[in-house]
């Protein structure tokens, strides 16, 4: 055998010792990303976090668009989705939130 094809053999196994490692891991991950359960972002008394008041967080449950982001983005339970949809149409209300303005000729 010539150097040139014990080169191609060597190359040939080393690719396929490559694939095996590289399917190997890839059986190890889990497949789904999101199947584990979320972590709650908001802990606590709910009633003192989920107010009108607090803007800091009402803005980060909020799109640029002005709209609130649906709870499969947010992580919240649904009882805490309802309470920061409620406390967030209050602050719309009194100005603290920006509200979503509809551009020119759409109804």
């Amino acid at each position: 055998m010539s150097k040139s094809s014990n080169l191609k053999i060597r190359q040939r196994i080393l690719e396929q010792g490559k694939r095996r490692n590289f399917i190997a891991s890839l059986k190890n991950k889990p497949l789904k990303k999101g199947s584990s359960k979320k972590e709650q972002p908001i802990k606590g008394d709910l009633g003192n976090v989920l107010d009108y008041k607090n803007t800091t967080l009402l803005r980060r449950h909020i799109s640029t668009q002005g709209r609130i982001l649906p709870r499969r983005v947010t992580g919240l339970t649904a009882k805490q989705q309802r309470q920061l949809a409620k406390s967030v149409k209050r602050a719309r209300q009194m100005c603290l939130v920006a509200i979503v303005r509809r551009r020119g000729g759409q109804k």
